[in-house]
């Protein structure tokens, strides 16, 4: 387990992805944990739907529970960017420690995007925090392409 927390890893990027991943099914658990019956494993996209019409469910649950199936769409969309990006850095000869610093620093970012969005409700948080996503899988592209123009 030591390697695996090794900055200098060369695997620990690629391993970032599946870790990805799994914090963006994290919001749905979430979802369906407050939903209790309102969530149907038949048909998942339907748990907002049923939730805001379950009249024993209060706003503050129903609204959780919107922002954390809208958390978990977020991640889906913003993921191939991600994996792309570790794999282009990686691949392009990046620094294996500035690799794996962009990785949690990632990782880390999509947790408090979780956090901001579905338990605190703070828009700007979590805005903020998804430019720095953002920002941080960008900046994997641009380091990718300098390594290749060097």
């Amino acid at each position: 387990m030591a390697s695996l927390l090794n900055l200098d890893n060369p695997a620990l990027a690629y391993y970032s992805v599946p870790a990805a991943l799994v914090l963006a099914g994290i919001p749905v658990g979430i979802a369906s944990s407050l939903a209790g019956k309102n969530h149907d494993h038949n048909y998942p996209r339907r748990t907002v739907e049923k939730s805001a019409k379950d009249a024993h469910l209060s706003q503050e649950v129903k609204d959780k529970i919107e922002r954390a199936k809208a958390a978990n769409a977020n991640a889906c969309e913003t993921l191939g960017y991600y994996a792309a990006a570790v794999v282009a850095a990686v691949t392009a000869g990046v620094a294996t420690r500035t690799v794996n610093l962009h990785c949690a620093a990632y990782l880390a970012s999509r947790v408090l995007y979780n956090v901001a969005y579905i338990q605190l409700g703070n828009g700007h948080l979590r805005g903020a925090v998804w430019i720095t996503g953002i920002g941080i899988m960008t900046s994997l592209w641009i380091k990718a392409a300098g390594a290749l123009a060097a």
